[in-house]
């Protein structure tokens, strides 16, 4: 990422960590919808992140198999026979509150 995109994203969030708030650290640019699970390179869905916080982002599942997030904060598609076969309730669970969590960031909670 060019250097000035990543200053761009930074200054547009603030200067701090957008799950903590912390100032005082190194970032790292966290897609909030994930490239595989067809979000984009852009940066309305990159935003800053601590080392912390964006080592405690799931990162090993491929939730594309599972979800589509639409174009609208009203729009997710879940896969349910899918998960049923291939996910256990409490990672179920996380999943969805991540993708929920996700789609209310870059869609707003309203």
């Amino acid at each position: 990422m060019r250097e000035i995109t990543r200053l761009r994203i930074f200054h547009k969030h603030g200067k701090k960590c957008f799950d903590c708030g912390k100032t005082d650290c190194k970032f790292e640019m966290h897609h909030v919808i994930p490239l595989c699970a067809g979000g984009r390179d852009d940066e309305d869905n990159i935003v800053p992140l601590c080392h912390d916080c964006h080592k405690r982002k799931p990162r090993s599942a491929n939730y594309s198999r599972y979800f589509k997030i639409g174009e609208n904060k009203d729009y997710i598609f879940i896969n349910t026979d899918i998960i049923k076969l291939h996910l256990n309730s409490e990672l179920f669970v996380k999943i969805i509150d991540h993708y929920i969590e996700e789609n209310n960031r870059l869609f707003g909670d309203n």
